[in-house]
């Protein structure tokens, strides 16, 4: 790859040696709230500690997709949750797809996180 060009990585739920090394070599990792904590139940402290445990092996931001929740956007110091827009969702598939092509041409616009 050119070393301008931005690979965003999705691993989908399984995360192993395999998936580890990946996301370790992409700029913007965005996993499935699913592949971190698969109980999830809308507590940030619940997710912190896995969250922090990705941020070391990564050293870069994590994205996490929390379905109707939202999305976590983390720093290595902290949690954010960015609330989705209220729409009204007559068919889901795909959500996740365009969520990451909205991500990505986001960063070529220069967008911040």
């Amino acid at each position: 790859k050119k070393a301008t060009t931005k690979i965003i990585i999705d691993p989908s739920t399984e995360i192993s040696k395999f998936t580890l090394d990946m996301i370790k070599y992409a700029e913007y990792p965005i996993i499935p709230i699913e592949a971190v904590t698969p109980t999830f139940t809308g507590s940030l402290e619940k997710i912190d500690h896995v969250l922090k445990r990705l941020y070391e092996w990564t050293k870069k931001p994590l994205v996490i997709t929390a379905g109707n929740l939202g999305s976590f956007i983390f720093n290595g110091q902290s949690a954010e949750l960015l609330q989705p827009l209220p729409v009204k969702a007559l068919d889901t598939t795909g959500a996740g797809d365009i969520y990451r092509g909205a991500f990505a041409y986001g960063l070529t616009q220069n967008w911040d996180l």
